[in-house]
């Protein structure tokens, strides 16, 4: 009981610091359910879902997960939560499913699944028959809980999926960022499927956006920024860069430098928030801190034409320097250039005539 008072001055406290209070909330809802052969509709008692072996009447079950997190007060409104999970069995093809709810809802509720049997040209490669959920959010009011999952392309070959997102079609591109993700038909290539989720994404393809979003609730950094573009851009979404900015404070607060860059322009534009010099430069420093060339690179270019304050080539020509120890071929070219500059005092670019001694004895 004497911890009691301490607990809404713990509230209190973040509340003043963030905006924001503690809450334990669901962060993935959990399902019970069974698995059962589409034609016969019998239970599957050795099938997969989530690590777990269904028993003997093909019921499987996994928990709700909840988690500990700063959110707003006063907020209504719904969201979706989501478990992914994939099913599988000997003999029959493999789906890869989500359990949807609104929050608070803890669960999907009972589902019964049904799988097909393979038939014997697929036997040897079961993943061909990989299925995947596309999560609807047309709906003003979404359903309070399920778990969905529909084919994803069958027979499709890579190269089809490839002549048909060089098209224009954007679900092409989803899938083949599903197909590089989870390694169906190709070899698993997680950066390359995120860049076909992020096309799909931009060409406006409701299910690639919905998973960035799943995974920026998971403190995706990445995945937190390219929310924020596709917010700021409006592609693939309604435009709201107050929103947008939203994302970026949370991905440079989990460490992100391009968060931190995206923070850093919108301070030293003004147009969604008032012009604030002090930010601005606080948040280009932070992502220079991340070893970031680019993040080195935009600070020089900062201070080279007095962005965020008063011009200061001194300033400048030591962050091109950085940010050319760093990688960055943009700053190389301008330390050459600079050299050669009669405008520029001995004294302004001498750590840039440094800086070419040094690489000439390096013999770069």
């Amino acid at each position: 009981m004497r911890w009691f008072p301490i607990i809404p001055g713990i509230v209190l406290i973040c509340f003043l610091i963030t905006g924001c209070i503690p809450r334990h909330y669901v962060i993935t809802p959990g399902a019970t359910g069974s698995i059962v052969d589409a034609e016969t509709d019998k239970p599957l008692n050795n099938a997969i879902v989530k690590n777990i072996r269904t028993d003997h009447n093909g019921i499987f079950s996994f928990p709700a997960r909840k988690g500990w997190g700063l959110t707003f007060p006063f907020v209504g409104g719904h969201y979706l939560i989501e478990t992914p999970f994939t099913i599988s069995a000997p003999g029959y093809e493999t789906r890869s499913c989500r359990c949807t709810v609104v929050s608070p809802t803890p669960s999907c509720g009972e589902v019964r699944i049904p799988l097909q049997k393979l038939s014997p040209k697929n036997e040897q490669n079961k993943t061909t028959r990989g299925q995947i959920v596309m999560i609807n959010l047309d709906d003003e009011e979404p359903a309070e809980g399920g778990v969905t999952c529909n084919p994803l392309l069958g027979e499709t070959t890579i190269v089809e999926l490839e002549d048909a997102a060089r098209n224009g079609s954007n679900s092409a591109l989803y899938k083949l960022g599903i197909y590089y993700l989870h390694g169906i038909n190709i070899e698993k290539n997680v950066d390359l499927g995120r860049y076909y989720m992020k096309l799909a994404a931009e060409a406006g393809n409701k299910d690639a956006y919905n998973f960035f979003f799943s995974a920026a609730r998971q403190d995706d950094s990445e995945a937190e920024v390219l929310i924020g573009d596709f917010l700021s851009l409006g592609l693939g979404v309604e435009q709201n860069i107050r929103d947008a900015l939203i994302w970026y404070e949370i991905a440079a607060n989990n460490g992100n430098a391009i968060g931190m860059l995206r923070l850093a322009e919108i301070y030293e534009a003004g147009e969604v928030v008032p012009v604030n010099r002090e930010k601005s430069l606080y948040w280009y420093h932070k992502a220079t801190e991340t070893g970031s060339a680019e993040a080195m690179f935009e600070l020089a270019e900062t201070y080279r034409y007095g962005l965020a304050g008063p011009q200061d080539l001194k300033k400048a020509i030591h962050w091109y320097v950085e940010a050319a120890n760093a990688g960055s071929i943009r700053a190389e070219d301008f330390l050459h250039a600079t050299i050669e500059a009669q405008e520029i005092s001995p004294k302004e670019k001498q750590e840039a005539i440094d800086w070419l001694n040094k690489t000439k004895k390096q013999g770069t």
